[in-house]
């Protein structure tokens, strides 16, 4: 059996190997096909035309590896320098070289021909291997400092989990929890679970629509009034706490006044605070690990699509849950801290986004000749 790769196995500037498919190749079709050292892989196709093209370069390994009719192979020719090729094709995928040579309506295609068509730049090849060495050592500094935000974003989640903790404190509390069913107006319910879609109605919300929902935003989805109303139980209400179910387990959201009456899917469900409950105190325990290690254990844990019972969510230990006053200031401790983390990974990810078009600014100018890589300065 031979590995080959997929467009799965791309993404932009690397490879990801690790889920390689394999299939028997005829040792002529090895000769022909397999891979080289430094060939570069193109994504053919893509449902988003900005996403065809996405490239990479394979390295090269023991055995012989092929690849799909959904990547296009590019080797460099004698008068070009194959790391110089792969800073090309990534050009081409970030500034819209291959988007706008690609093909179709709902999914995108490029072909070998029209790739082939495209225009190179013509520079003599030691001026081609300066521009590649300029890059690899360039791009690597901005990947650093990429992989730095990545960790602060990390660092900072991490940070607002154990303080969440702290604040429930289940597991060195445990006079002050109680049974999250105790906590709530009435029973935690499912949602709609045969959606009927419609162009207007009832705006619907669905576990992608949550984080959305609680940035004030409505769902851009709708049913009929009629479903809606056959599932006048799930219709929400300011104040309301709606969370995930199925899947991505613990995703919530606040319902804001203006969303009074949106009615939500079969994998989310609304839980309904009781008198003197601030909504903010379900949310912050939605986001504990207490809740997350609950959930696990309640769904057997490495299921692939983990559902969690309301029999089983409504029977989780909430700590610091017997004050009124008490449960007041953990419910401002963990509005406070999701502001701040929410703040937090804005920051983060407006640098980050600036870092990534640093650097795909610097690939076109220094891949198209624009500046004189000997002259210029370290961007990093």
């Amino acid at each position: 059996m031979t590995p080959y790769l997929r467009a799965a196995n791309v993404a932009d500037g690397s490879l990801l190997l690790d889920d390689v498919k394999t299939m028997n190749f005829t040792p002529a079709e090895q000769r022909r096909y397999a891979l080289e050292p430094r060939d570069v892989l193109v994504t053919e196709g893509s449902g988003s035309r900005g996403t065809v093209g996405a490239s990479a370069a394979w390295p090269g390994s023991d055995e012989p590896t092929m690849c799909q009719n959904t990547l296009i192979r590019l080797r460099a020719r004698a008068h070009v320098d194959p790391s110089f090729l792969y800073w090309w094709s990534r050009h081409a995928y970030g500034s819209g070289v291959y988007a706008a040579a690609a093909q179709g309506l709902a999914i995108w295609h490029l072909s070998a021909e029209r790739v082939r068509a495209l225009p190179f730049v013509d520079l003599a090849i030691d001026e081609q291997r300066r521009i590649a060495d300029f890059l690899d050592d360039q791009v690597a500094r901005l990947d650093r400092a990429l992989a730095v935000r990545s960790n602060q974003g990390s660092l900072l989640r991490e940070r607002v989990l154990e303080a969440l903790e702290s604040a429930y404190s289940p597991a060195l509390n445990r006079a002050s929890a109680v049974p999250l069913g105790r906590l709530l107006k009435s029973s935690p319910c499912y949602g709609v679970l045969v959606p009927v879609f419609e162009e207007a109605g009832v705006p619907f919300c669905r576990v992608g629509s949550l984080t959305d929902l609680d940035n004030g935003f409505l769902p851009e989805v709708f049913i009929s009034s009629a479903q809606s109303l056959e599932y006048r139980r799930t219709q929400v209400e300011p104040g309301d706490v709606l969370t995930s179910v199925v899947g991505s387990l613990g995703v919530s959201a606040i319902v804001p006044d203006h969303a009074k009456g949106v009615n939500v899917a079969r994998a989310v469900a609304r839980l309904q605070p009781a008198r003197g409950v601030p909504s903010w105190f379900l949310r912050g325990y939605l986001s504990t690990r207490s809740f997350r290690d609950s959930a696990a254990l309640a769904t057997g844990g490495g299921t692939a699509q983990p559902t969690l019972n309301m029999g089983d969510l409504v029977k989780f230990a909430v700590g610091n849950a017997t004050d009124v006053d008490m449960m007041r200031n953990v419910a401002f401790a963990a509005e406070s801290l999701s502001r701040q983390q929410a703040a937090g990974l804005s920051a983060i990810g407006r640098s980050a986004r600036l870092l990534e078009e640093r650097k795909q600014a610097l690939i076109t100018a220094a891949v198209t000749g624009q500046f004189d890589v000997t002259a210029a300065r370290s961007v990093a």
